[in-house]
């Protein structure tokens, strides 16, 4: 047949005008024989006689020929068919136009047939045409197939396209997935479809053309589109064979951005998308990535507001599952940068997981961070490791019971680390763990030891451990323990240099709050309220009160309080700076508590020497003195509003000093203490009664400064219940 057909050709192109008359009747019959091997030697005679007859004697039978193609085309024989778009391709050589407008409508029509089998042949047909001219055929069919909405017979044609288009078909990417994602998650044959263009790309350029069209789409404002693309992304990656490890990062940069999408169904398919490419990556590649992690987590955790949590990490069943993998391994196996990172990204994401998500995920994490932080590595890693362990004890204390003992060997023993660092984040965390831990005696004492046998960093760790302890601690300790911290405390007190004075001072405050009010009267008045000859004494004193007042003001005794109103006025209008910011610390603790004390009867007193400090005196206390009025202003707004004749000269001399700092703190005290936002008429009325000049240049600070500054503000140090100093 292909040496006839061949033959044919040759007589054809000598005798072209005598023949075709004579040979198209007879080509036309043979596609209508039974014998399919017939039909497929009619179809090779009309790809010869098409090829050998020159174009001007060919135009008189061009109707003919495209019938014939078309009929061939839709063969029940796959050798046929094969033929017919080996005629389709030189037609089409002659007359691209009528070929493609001929041919094509009419092989899409067969395709919405009703017949099944019609169907199928027009689409093997297609499928056919599209093997050897998809070049020519994908500009005239792809609009055709995606004109809404898109039938299941055109996702049909679609997905045989994708399988034998090749290259050609990737520029097209765009227009078929922007006309496919928006059903894929609805409609069974569009997902198919879409899954199937997706799943013929099998070089890089094709997965370049891909990540074209379906990475915007994660960003479109239509929550269907979202979720379309995530699942074609998803699915792609569980099921590709080609190695898409270059755009591995470039797809986690645009799908962990919709773990906050509001959308659930976007969420989850994104989710599920990320755990698809996450799990894709082999062991010994996923330290590599582990810093691009951990880039997208803590861009989303800084969105996150305080107190929530991340909804991709909490609406999913098991959100945690896709990512711990690669974390942990980072963790556990990579070099020391990529543990301190790996480290630091599982701390962003406790930070914004719900306790309730991340409760099942808690024994293995814990495990993983007590077994590496018992290896040797540099403080920074052990920091970071240190600080994930304190906020899962923050999150899911309960879940660390089985932990306990473990936990308090890595802390006590990091007590005695070289870093300061690393010392400090193992005290904070020791007090964490008293949330869940009943046995505080023997804990108190190892620590109580090491105070008495540590060098002097470590001893300072010591006794800010054994502060956080106490202060956290469930239940009390016994008399007996008690009496050694005493001890304890008496002897540093007797031997303290200045760098320790602020632990120290925070011990004992912890220590007030849980003795017996007897044992606590007995030690403050020793140690917080008798008679001092130095002013290094008076120092000490006045930290110890104000770290006392700090913890446990609340339940102090009358006859306490009665004494420490006209403490605190002498640190105030003491000679010495250290102790007049002591001073203004015991004051800022009294602020703090004033919901049970009676401040008017106990502190009043003390205002008028914190606004002499705000006026003229050093600059570190000028600022400490402005913070104080502050808080004043943030805990006690009525009473602020009878002050502010006092208040307000003194912090307008700062409002326009030359000292930065102090300049910024003044503006903030206004904010607060004018309260022009929140309380528009409090100026009125301060206004009405003050003088004329303040008048003025008050109204004049208002309209330009105060009204453009945010009431909120980054300062909530300042009423933080602990010593700045």
């Amino acid at each position: 047949r292909a040496v006839a057909s061949k033959t044919l050709g040759d007589l054809v192109r000598k005798m072209a005008a005598v023949l075709l008359p004579a040979v198209m009747p007879v080509l036309h019959q043979s596609l209508a024989s039974p014998s399919p091997t017939i039909r497929q030697g009619a179809c090779l005679g009309l790809t010869e006689v098409i090829r050998a007859t020159p174009n001007h004697q060919l135009v008189s039978f061009s109707s003919s020929l495209v019938s014939a193609v078309r009929e061939a085309l839709g063969d029940d024989d796959d050798e046929v068919r094969e033929a017919a778009a080996e005629a389709f391709e030189q037609l089409s050589s002659f007359s691209e136009s009528q070929a493609l407008e001929e041919v094509l409508p009419s092989l899409l029509r067969d395709m919405q047939s009703e017949d099944g089998e019609v169907a199928a042949k027009a689409q093997a047909g297609l499928a056919q045409v599209l093997g050897v001219q998809s070049h020519v055929v994908l500009p005239h069919l792809i609009p055709q197939l995606l004109r809404p909405p898109v039938s299941p017979s055109n996702c049909q044609a679609i997905m045989a396209m994708s399988e034998v288009s090749g290259e050609a078909v990737h520029r097209y990417f765009s227009q078929i997935f922007e006309a496919l994602v928006p059903a894929v998650c609805d409609e069974q044959h569009a997902a198919a479809a879409a899954h199937a263009v997706a799943l013929s790309v099998d070089d890089d350029n094709g997965l370049h053309f891909l990540m074209l069209a379906l990475v915007p789409l994660l960003k479109a404002d239509n929550a269907s589109r979202r979720r379309g693309a995530a699942n074609v992304i998803g699915h792609f990656c569980k099921n590709t064979k080609v190695n898409y490890d270059a755009h591995i990062i470039q797809l986690l940069g645009a799908l962990f951005p919709r773990l906050a999408d509001p959308d659930d169904d976007v969420l989850k398919e994104c989710w599920q998308a990320l755990a698809n490419v996450l799990s894709s990556i082999p062991k010994d590649k996923m330290v590599g990535y582990i810093p691009a992690m951990r880039k997208e987590i803590r861009a989303l955790a800084d969105n996150v507001p305080p107190g929530e949590s991340l909804r991709g990490f909490t609406v999913p069943p098991r959100a945690l599952q896709p990512f711990l993998p690669l974390i942990l391994h980072g963790l556990r196996f990579g070099a020391p940068e990529t543990r301190e990172v790996a480290a630091r990204t599982l701390g962003h994401v406790i930070g914004v997981t719900s306790p309730t998500a991340l409760k099942p995920f808690v024994v293995t994490i814990i495990g993983s961070l007590i077994r590496v932080i018992s290896d040797r590595f540099a403080s920074e890693v052990k920091i970071a490791i240190l600080q994930t362990m304190g906020l899962i004890l923050q999150k899911s204390g309960a879940s660390c019971k089985s932990f306990v003992t473990q936990l308090q060997t890595t802390f006590v023993k990091a007590l005695n680390d070289q870093s300061s660092g690393v010392r400090e984040e193992a005290a904070t965390n020791l007090g964490l763990l008293m949330q869940v831990s009943v046995r505080i005696d023997p804990l108190v004492n190892d620590i109580v030891s090491g105070v008495g046998s540590g060098e002097r960093g470590v001893k300072q760790a010591m006794l800010g451990a054994l502060a956080q302890v106490l202060l956290h601690a469930e239940s009390a300790p016994s008399e007996k323990c008690l009496a050694q911290v005493e001890q304890c405390l008496v002897a540093e007190l007797a031997s303290s240099q200045g760098e320790s004075m602020s632990s120290i001072a925070q011990l004992c405050g912890a220590f007030a709050k849980v003795s017996p009010a007897p044992r606590r009267a007995d030690f403050i008045q020793k140690h917080a309220l008798s008679p001092c000859k130095t002013w290094e004494q008076r120092h000490q004193q006045t930290c110890v009160l104000a770290c006392v007042l700090f913890s446990c003001a609340k339940v102090l005794d009358e006859t306490i309080l009665a004494k420490i109103g006209p403490r605190v006025k002498q640190s105030l209008e003491d000679d010495r700076v250290p102790v007049q910011e002591a001073g203004l610390e015991c004051v800022r603790a009294l602020l703090l508590a004033h919901d049970s004390m009676a401040w008017d009867e106990t502190c009043d007193a003390v205002l008028p020497n914190v606004v002499a400090l705000a006026k003229s005196s050093p600059s570190d206390v000028q600022l400490r003195a402005i913070r104080i009025i502050k808080v004043h202003a943030k805990v006690l707004p009525e009473e602020t509003e009878r002050e502010l004749k006092s208040f307000v000269p003194a912090l307008m001399e700062h409002v326009r000093g030359k000292a930065l700092r102090v300049r910024l703190a003044s503006e903030r005290a206004m904010v607060h203490s004018i309260a022009l936002k929140r309380e528009p008429q409090r100026l009125d009325r301060f206004l009405s009664a003050c003088d004329p000049a303040l008048k003025k240049s008050l109204s004049e600070y208002c309209s330009r400064v105060l009204t453009r500054l945010p009431e909120e503000s980054d300062d909530e140090d300042d009423v933080a219940p602990e010593l700045r100093l």
